[in-house]
């Protein structure tokens, strides 16, 4: 059932539930092993974005989640954009974006059923490539470096780049 993924508890202004009911039936129609539980919704505090995740299953490492932040409001264009992350609500300041999977779209007018479409097109997008485990510790990878910038509270050794974690939208078998 559509209304299942990305469920929220909270009444939205207009543009965001038009934005979540577009989102949403994308989202049952995806060929992938996301189920509803492994979506959810939060918005941080007004004027901030609304901000969806999807836990992404059967990747070892701390990045295993796509996020999603868009934000509608009155006196700009809205803003959306995208990235890998942890799963869970990011605290802003912790969330890293610079990957070359990242979606970002900014100066774009529209109405929030493209935006939707957008948001889930992206995320389809990479739930259906091929992921591997530890991709985003590749020493090369932008968010591997924001990782182990000194003083950032992730900090670790960067390991090599793993096992075929994810093929087709599927976690593959370990």
């Amino acid at each position: 059932m559509t209304s299942d993924f990305f469920r929220d508890i909270r009444p939205r202004q207009s543009r965001e539930a038009e934005y979540l009911t577009v989102l949403r039936a994308a989202a049952a129609r995806w060929k992938t092993d996301v189920k509803p539980e492994d979506t959810l919704v939060e918005t941080f505090s007004s004027p901030d974005p609304l901000m969806v995740a999807v836990a992404v299953q059967g990747i070892a490492g701390s990045v295993n989640a796509l996020h999603v932040f868009v934000q509608f409001r009155d006196d700009r264009v809205p803003i959306l954009r995208g990235g890998w992350g942890q799963t869970g609500f990011p605290d802003p300041g912790d969330y890293v974006f610079g990957s070359p999977h990242e979606l970002k779209v900014r100066g774009l007018s529209g109405t929030p059923d493209l935006f939707a479409s957008l948001a889930a097109t992206w995320l389809e997008e990479q739930l259906l490539r091929p992921v591997f485990d530890n991709e985003f510790a590749s020493p090369r990878s932008p968010m591997t470096k924001a990782l182990a910038a000194p003083g950032h509270r992730f900090s670790r050794a960067v390991p090599k780049l793993g096992r075929l974690a994810r093929s087709g939208g599927y976690a593959t078998p370990r």
